[in-house]
């Protein structure tokens, strides 16, 4: 099922294969998706701009990860922003607050938790 609107979800991870994967999973779902590439993610706070939903890969190490998301959470445009962490499985191993999402996976499912955490936080 498509969403009603073009739910615009940012993509950070450390694999471009899988990052490139999932923009074209996610596309044909229906999403506005935007990857997010290490060094500029870090450095342009912009590129946030207009998202809905910040995806994490597996790829990114836990320093730069909570780099990134300290960074998102001292500006107001982006510290509401949800994530959504992909996870190899429910013991991924990643902060307490991260809502995991088993990686991989169907798109539908996928999709189902974007939806999820947006009706939660919106």
């Amino acid at each position: 099922m498509l969403p009603e609107t073009r739910t615009t979800v940012a993509i950070l991870g450390g694999n471009p294969l899988v990052g490139r994967a999932l923009e074209l999973l996610l596309g044909s779902a229906g999403y506005k998706v935007r990857l997010l590439e290490e060094p500029e993610a870090f450095e342009d706070p912009d590129l946030l701009a207009g998202v809905d939903v910040l995806l994490l890969g597996r790829g990114v190490s836990d320093e730069r990860r909570e780099e990134f998301l300290g960074a998102m959470a001292s500006t107001l445009e982006t510290a509401t922003i949800p994530v959504l962490a992909l996870s190899p499985g429910p013991e991924g191993g990643l902060a307490a607050e991260d809502r995991l999402v088993p990686w991989p996976g169907r798109v539908e499912d996928l999709a189902r938790e974007i939806d999820a955490v947006l009706l939660a936080t919106g």
